[in-house]
């Protein structure tokens, strides 16, 4: 089955003496979807530890609501395929450090 549309789009974090995280929600209308998001850059000012991640932080779909926590280590979804999304929830962190992500969603129905 061919891909029937796509949509993309950005977003940042930045705290250069402790945590921020951005999240976005993108509404969808119940459409099969295949979501990823990665990191596009990062920057640290003259600190040891920094932590720069970004993934997908909820997904609401015929599969129920699906959460995962970006400040907890190892627990992020970088990508996900679910069937009715009505919505993708990414987030970006940056720890001592600015963190720029982005994310794309590619519709198959």
């Amino acid at each position: 089955m061919a891909i029937t549309g796509q949509q993309a789009g950005w977003l940042w974090a930045r705290n250069f003496s402790g945590q921020n995280v951005h999240t976005v929600t993108v509404r969808v209308t119940n459409r099969d979807t295949f979501a990823d998001i990665a990191l596009y850059d990062g920057w640290v000012e003259d600190d040891e530890w920094h932590v720069t991640k970004c993934g997908i932080v909820q997904i609401v779909s015929d599969s129920g609501v699906e959460n995962w926590n970006l400040e907890q280590i190892g627990t992020h979804n970088p990508v996900a395929f679910r069937r009715n999304v009505t919505s993708v929830t990414f987030g970006v962190l940056g720890y001592n450090a600015e963190a720029g992500a982005r994310w794309m969603l590619d519709f198959w129905s």
